[in-house]
């Protein structure tokens, strides 16, 4: 899943798709705006086939944080 994260990230923010690690904080290493990052959410659930709730989304920091809930909402 991380390397399609990476796949759809690098369609919103230009950077380099190798330097996206599970460490990677979406505000601070990438300055993905709101709306971009929510855009970029739908897209995400959309290839993962979750839905992945607002309350906890706004929460995301790292790609680490993004992946763990697509894991638990997956298993739901």
């Amino acid at each position: 899943m991380l390397a399609k994260i990476k796949e759809i990230v690098v369609k919103y923010v230009d950077v380099d798709p190798e330097k996206i690690t599970e460490q990677t904080d979406f505000r601070n290493d990438l300055d993905i705006d709101s709306f971009s990052f929510m855009s970029m959410i739908a897209e995400i659930e959309e290839e993962a086939g979750v839905e992945l709730p607002l309350e906890e989304v706004t929460e995301l920091t790292t790609v680490n944080d993004l992946l763990e809930l697509i894991a638990k909402k997956g298993q739901e």
